[in-house]
């Protein structure tokens, strides 16, 4: 599936937001651009004026991802009568390379979407995972980042990019009736 991402300005830090709404358009629930807009503008009208700075000053960890995925279920539910479930397959646990990008796949290949957490020297982001093509991760990502090189990934830190495991969400989009 072609997913042309939304995609955030350069001086925010509001990746999560845009890795939440990418990965629900990902699993196939089609969104206008002005029911998308209505959707974000939602989200962010009930953060408390604190929440949204600290996103805005200092990105997110796994509270203010659920934070923004509870706003975001509320939306859902009652604008589409649809819901998410979000799973943190890896919260405890830190499974090798192979079965992390194994896992990743499967989830997309029953559309669910898979949000993904980088890290580098450079780099701290929240992205949705697409698929691996050609030795390298597909993202439909808000930053303008196309893809990894598979071989510059890791879960640990021996690579450029480390995948970090605990920032590796599965969402699953059901009907409410």
């Amino acid at each position: 599936m072609n997913i042309r991402p939304y995609k955030q300005g350069e001086l925010d830090r509001l990746c999560s937001l845009y890795a939440l709404i990418n990965a629900v358009r990902s699993t196939g629930f089609k969104l206008t651009r002005l029911q998308t807009q209505a959707v974000a503008d939602d989200i962010i009208e009930n953060l408390s004026s604190g929440d949204l700075k600290d996103l805005m000053l200092n990105g997110a960890e796994h509270k203010e991802v659920m934070k923004l995925a509870r706003r975001l279920n509320k939306v859902l539910h009652d604008v589409y009568d649809k819901q998410i479930e979000v799973m943190r397959p890896y919260r405890h646990k830190t499974p090798d390379f192979e079965t992390v990008l194994f896992d990743m796949e499967y989830e997309r290949s029953c559309n669910n979407g898979v949000i993904v957490r980088f890290f580098s020297n450079a780099l701290d982001h929240y992205s949705v995972f697409d698929r691996i093509e050609a030795e390298r991760i597909k993202l439909i990502d808000s930053a303008h980042i196309a893809s990894l090189p598979l071989k510059e990934v890791s879960v640990g830190y021996r690579t450029r990019y480390t995948l970090r495991t605990d920032g590796i969400y599965y969402l699953r989009l059901r009907n409410l009736n």
